[in-house]
C-alpha cells in the first residue's frame, strides 16, 4: 500500500532495495511520516496491549528525505520498544525540528542497548557483521540503525527524563541533509497545544544560573509542575554534584544559563558530556536557556551537547514544555 511501512519481523536475508544507500528524496510532513510509521507498528501494540501516542513540537513540518526509508527506520524502532513496552505506560514518539536538525524520539525504547552498540557501520548490513549485531541488538533495531546510517543520521541512546523510566532512542537527522526546512515556530508539546498544563512529576532538574533572581523564579516554575529541582549557581559546584551523584539520584534534566562568570555554559557542558563518555553514562537531555537568540548562538549550544535552546526573556509555559516532551 502506499504510504505503508514495509516490515520485517525475522532475520531471513530480504531483497531491501531501500536498504541501499540513494539519491531519491521527497518532500514529506514529517508528523504525517511519523504517524505512518505508528500505525505499521499497531498490529504488534494491540498485541500487547500498549498504546502508542505521539507529540509533535508543531502540527505541520516538512522535511525533503528517503521517506520510506525514515518511515521504515522509525516502524522497527517503534517494534523493538514494545518487547520491552510496560502496559500501563504508552510508547510516546516525539518529534522536532530546528535549523540544526530533526529529531524523532521514542521514550522508554533504549532497554538492552549501549551506547557501543550503536557506533557507525558503514559496511553492508547482510555481512557478518549483520550477524553480530543481530545477535547483540535484535533484528529490528539493527535494521533501524542501518537505516538511520544510510540517512546520515545518529541513533542515540538517551537517559530517560522520568526517574526509573528505561532510557530513550532518538533519531537525529542533520538538517543539510533535509533540503529546505521552514523557521521553526516555539517549542511546545502536545498537552500545551490541548490546553493542558504539563506535568514533570518524577523528574529531576539540574538548575545552573548565576543570576539569583533567575534561578529562583526558574526553580518556581519547575516546582510547580512537579519537578525536583537541585540549583546551582556556578557550573563547578552543579557538575561536581552531577558526577559524584548515585545513578539513582542524578539528574534527568540539566538546564543552564550560557554566559555565567568563571566558566561558561558552553565549557559546562562540554565537560559534561566528555565525563559521559569516559564513565559510558547515558547522555543526559540538556537545555540551554540565554539571551543570545540567534541562529549562531543555536548552533554554538547544540555544537556544546545541549538538546534544545531556550532565549530569555524566558517562556516559563515553554521551559515547561520542553521537559515534559521528554518525560
Amino acid at each position: 500500500m502506499e504510504g505503508e511501512a514495509r516490515i520485517v519481523n525475522d532475520g531471513s536475508e530480504p531483497a531491501f532495495p531501500w536498504a541501499a544507500r540513494t539519491d531519491e528524496t521527497r518532500r514529506v510532513c514529517l508528523n504525517e511520516l511519523v504517524e505512518q510509521a505508528i500505525a505499521a507498528a499497531q498490529p504488534r501494540a494491540a498485541t500487547r496491549g500498549v498504546s502508542v501516542e505521539a507529540r509533535h513540537d508543531a502540527p505541520f513540518r516538512m522535511i525533503e528525505v528517503n521517506d520510506e526509508q525514515l518511515r521504515c527506520a522509525i516502524a522497527h524502532l517503534l517494534l523493538y520498544a514494545l518487547r520491552f513496552s510496560q502496559h500501563e505506560r504508552p510508547l510516546v514518539v516525539w518529534t522536532h525540528l530546528n535549523s540544526q536538525f530533526a529529531e524523532i524520539g521514542v521514550r522508554n525504547a533504549g532497554a538492552g542497548v549501549r551506547p557501543r552498540m550503536l557506533a557507525p557501520n558503514p559496511g553492508n548490513l547482510w555481512q557478518a557483521r549483520h550477524v553480530e549485531s543481530v545477535e547483540a541488538l535484535g533484528f529490528d533495531m539493527t535494521l533501524a540503525k542501518r537505516l538511520v546510517d544510510i540517512l546520515d543520521g545518529h541513533l542515540e541512546l538517551r537517559t530517560a527524563a522520568r526517574r526509573g523510566a528505561p532510557p530513550s532512542m532518538l533519531i537525529r537527522l542533520p538538517a543539510d541533509t533535509l533540503g529546505a526546512v521552514a523557521a521553526t515556530p516555539p517549542e511546545r508539546c502536545a498537552l500545551s497545544r490541548a490546553g493542558a498544563t504539563p506535568r514533570l512529576d518524577g523528574t529531576h532538574v539540574l538548575l545552573v544560573e548565576d543570576d539569583p533572581d533567575a534561578l529562583e523564579f526558574l526553580a518556581l516554575v519547575l516546582r510547580a509542575a512537579g519537578a525536583d529541582v537541585t540549583c546551582h549557581s556556578y557550573p563547578e559546584a552543579a557538575f561536581a554534584f552531577f558526577t559524584t551523584a548515585t545513578a539513582a539520584n542524578r539528574p534527568d534534566v540539566v538546564v543552564s544559563d550560557i554566559a555565567m562568570p568563571l566558566e561558561d555554559g558552553y565549557s559546562f557542558l562540554r565537560r559534561l558530556r566528555s565525563w559521559e563518555g569516559r564513565t559510558a553514562a547515558l547522555p543526559v537531555h540538556a537545555i540551554a536557556v540565554t539571551a543570545f537568540s540567534r541562529d549562531e548562538d543555536c548552533r554554538l549550544a547544540l555544537a556544546a551537547g545541549f538538546d534544545r535552546h531556550v532565549s530569555k526573556p524566558l517562556d516559563a509555559a515553554r521551559l515547561v514544555a520542553t521537559i515534559a516532551h521528554w518525560t
